[in-house]
């Protein structure tokens, strides 16, 4: 299977971020020079999706943070659930002004009438 794969190297941590359009945006640790962030890249998805690193290989964008990724023995089941992490919610008391949605504090708009 071939990913679309927007890297961001040099990241305080490693960690797929979501879909970004069509490409998935990842964050990784190492920086990019070297090639260290390509390495680090293949090693990360290879553990995000259980599989060995030799099943993962850059195809194109060696040199671009945009990279087409190749991934051997992905099912499209086990892509969607690790590319799709579970939203953040907030502790309660951590930030004042970040407050989670719910039924209670959502305003009901209702149209103008004349």
């Amino acid at each position: 299977m071939k990913i679309s794969v927007k890297v961001v190297p040099g990241a305080s941590r490693s960690g797929i971020v979501g879909w970004l359009g069509e490409d998935l945006k990842v964050r990784i640790q190492a920086p990019a020079t070297d090639g260290k962030a390509n390495g680090a890249l293949c090693e990360f998805l290879a553990s995000e999706f259980g599989l060995p690193t030799c099943a993962v290989r850059i195809a194109s964008g060696f040199s671009s943070r945009k990279k087409i990724v190749e991934v051997d023995g992905l099912s499209k089941e086990a892509l969607e659930k690790s590319a799709n992490p579970p939203a953040i919610q907030p502790k309660s008391g951590s930030c004042p002004r970040i407050t989670p949605i719910s039924a209670n504090n959502i305003r009901k708009l209702e149209p103008n009438t004349p």
